[in-house]
């Protein structure tokens, strides 16, 4: 599924569109071509922590 980011681009403030290929999630400039690689997803919701909690407390009220 491609998504869009208007004006977005770091470089020239261009239109971005975001997609998944073989190597994972990325994003592109359309006018300049910019290219960024995202991270996973997983690591994203691993490191996530609510302030004030700590990891185990989080892990169990995780809906997963």
């Amino acid at each position: 599924m491609l998504r869009w980011r208007l004006k977005a681009c770091p470089r020239c403030q261009g239109d971005v569109y975001i997609d998944k290929d073989a190597d994972g999630w990325f994003e592109q400039c359309l006018q300049c071509s910019c290219r960024r690689e995202f991270r996973e997803i997983g690591l994203f919701q691993r490191d996530a922590v609510g302030v004030g909690s700590t990891r185990e407390d989080w892990s169990k009220d995780a809906d997963y």
